[in-house]
């Protein structure tokens, strides 16, 4: 097993133990149905592409997940380092921080649509 799923595994048993079941996880994080318990028995490791998923649903930080640190909080508003950004940068951070993973794509979308008409209008 690699650190990430020593990490995660525990994570998923504390929920269970409070009456959570996989699906109501599956639907919190939006992920496949039965997702957890084929990678909970080995038969699939896809988990990994859900990373971001589990660090927010369970409060911990991504690098805590991949092994990175041992101090499982997240950082200041779940993102790490934002020395040197404006005020709007940060919250325009955080809250994409809140969305869904289809309005963040969306989020990253529009802000890659106005970056290549600065590129094309010459601004930078």
């Amino acid at each position: 097993m690699d650190i990430w799923a020593d990490r995660i595994f525990p994570l998923i048993t504390e929920k269970r133990t409070q009456k959570v079941t996989d699906l109501m996880m599956e639907e919190a994080m939006h992920l496949p149905l039965h997702a957890i318990n084929k990678w909970c028995y080995g038969k699939n490791k896809s988990y990994r592409s859900y990373i971001p998923q589990f660090a927010k649903y369970f409060g911990v930080s991504v690098e805590y997940l991949l092994g990175e640190t041992d101090d499982p909080a997240p950082a200041s508003g779940g993102v790490a380092n934002m020395n040197g950004l404006s005020d709007v940068q940060k919250s325009l951070i955080e809250s994409v921080a809140k969305m869904t993973d289809a309005e963040a794509a969306a989020m990253y979308a529009l802000a890659k649509t106005l970056e290549a008409g600065r590129r094309g209008s010459g601004e930078t």
